[in-house]
């Protein structure tokens, strides 16, 4: 969402002026200006470290399919973790509906319900 500079610098001049209350429109307005505020902060500052992160190491940024794959193997590397600690065998997830309790693949999603 694109703000205009009008109403921002409105809202400046309201808090900064000698307006001792305000209405309840004013209030959500500021409200949601400081929300997107820390919002494009938080995102600059880990773009931010990030980048600055990998000019530390020389190293280029990952690619979208090696930061998938890197995600994809933490998550298998726990399903394993798991299955050991409770004893049980582990399964590679194809894909699909598995039973809650048990983890067995369901073959009918009547059967679940």
């Amino acid at each position: 969402m694109r703000r205009e500079a009008g109403p921002v610098l409105s809202a400046a001049e309201a808090l900064t002026g000698e307006q001792e209350t305000f209405t309840r429109a004013q209030v959500a307005h500021l409200i949601s200006l400081a929300f997107e505020s820390g919002i494009r902060f938080r995102a600059t500052y880990a773009e931010g470290e990030m980048l600055a992160t990998w000019a530390r190491h020389h190293v280029a940024p990952p690619t979208r399919r090696e930061r998938i794959a890197a995600e994809l193997a933490a998550v298998d590397r726990a399903a394993r973790v798991r299955a050991e600690r409770e004893g049980r065998p582990y399964r590679v997830y194809r894909g699909g509906p598995v039973d809650w309790e048990t983890g067995a693949p369901v073959r009918r999603l009547g059967a679940v319900a």
